[in-house]
């Protein structure tokens, strides 16, 4: 038995309030492992699901959740999808997507709301994990065919659930240079021209900066000052969400998030502005010297985090897509319930004891 643990913590006024009907919400008992039983399996009868495979994932996992919820029930708040059907150049890239949403503060359109498409009144996220023959055995192993990545298999399960929240936060620190969106991995391949940074806003992707201390599983990285105007950018495999990614996913207020450390370099780090982590294992020293980025700054552009907290706890589902007349072999099942298990410890772990999940 395990037990997924959650810190508690004492705030002031209504902050308290808030922020202890959140935790209250969220409640939930321990986590058992997860067995190939929990795993639900969904025969892809006359192909409809693989159909709607593209680049965008929002139609293929609209269709496996089409199958699973009402089968199973609306009782899930994540669903990761993975398949025993080959994938294509194209559409075998592991994806979140956001089913509904209303959090305001986080960077995020005010509003997302698909889940007729999804079938259900509950859901807010789908994962496409894809092909279960490109899983490693180990969980804590990186991706085989996706090694630059950076993150372990069941850490991109993390990123892509991370995806919910995260990372379009911009910053603005009142010194009338306006939006900075650099705390963002810079996507542009020419130079650009904009109020951000000297970029338009679309120039920057969805995943943190290289140059952010950012815990990594949102890409970034894990970077340490030397106080000598280098600094140690480095990935140790234990990728994590990082404080500003907590404040932003409902789970630490902002006034025990502190400053967030941005690295300006000399132009010669030999890391590219939209690089994955370092490999794990690596790391670089980097010439530069630091930003900090207070969390105010944050709320200056982005506004305050509406609701203040979210439930800390997630109800989840593994599912396996197979191919009519197909099913996935008790090997399959096993790796998938084994990784599902993994994720329920690791994203423990990596929320620092403040999130949990179940699936």
């Amino acid at each position: 038995m395990r037990i997924s643990v959650r810190s508690r913590h004492a705030f002031p006024g209504a902050l308290a309030a808030a922020w202890a009907l959140g935790l209250l919400l969220g409640a939930a008992p321990a986590g058992a492992e997860v067995l190939p039983s929990d795993v639900i399996q969904v025969e892809d009868v006359g192909g409809a699901i693989q159909a709607a495979s593209s680049v965008l994932a929002d139609g293929y996992l609209g269709k496996a959740a089409c199958a699973v919820l009402p089968k199973h029930g609306d009782r899930y708040d994540v669903l990761f999808v993975y398949t025993t059907i080959p994938q294509g150049l194209f559409t075998g890239t592991q994806a979140g997507i956001t089913v509904y949403q209303v959090t305001r503060g986080i960077g995020k359109p005010p509003r997302t709301d698909q889940r007729a498409k999804f079938c259900s009144t509950r859901l807010k996220h789908a994962v496409k994990m894809n092909e279960i023959a490109k899983q490693p055995a180990d969980p804590d192993d990186p991706l085989p065919d996706r090694p630059e990545v950076g993150l372990s298999a069941v850490q991109v399960m993390a990123h892509e659930l991370g995806h919910y929240w995260l990372a379009h936060a911009s910053y603005d620190r009142g010194d009338g240079m306006g939006q900075h969106c650099n705390l963002r991995a810079m996507v542009a391949t020419e130079g650009g021209a904009g109020n951000c940074d000297g970029y338009a806003v679309s120039d920057f992707g969805l995943h943190w900066s290289p140059f952010l201390d950012s815990g990594a599983v949102m890409f970034g990285n894990q970077i340490e000052d030397r106080g000598d105007g280098t600094f140690r950018f480095f990935n140790d495999g234990n990728a994590h969400f990082g404080r500003l990614d907590q404040y932003l996913m409902g789970l630490r207020p902002a006034e025990q998030v502190g400053e967030i450390l941005l690295v300006r370099h000399d132009g010669f780090s030999g890391i590219g502005t939209a690089d994955y982590p370092l490999p794990i294992g690596t790391e670089k020293i980097v010439t530069g010297w630091r930003v900090d980025v207070d969390i105010q700054d944050v709320i200056r552009f982005e506004g305050e985090r509406f609701p203040v907290a979210d439930p800390c706890h997630w109800k989840g589902a593994a599912v396996i897509v197979y191919a009519t007349g197909k099913p996935p072999s008790q090997a399959d099942v096993a790796r998938v319930a084994a990784h599902a298990t993994r994720f329920e410890t690791y994203y423990a772990e990596a929320t620092e004891g403040l999130g949990s999940i179940d699936l």
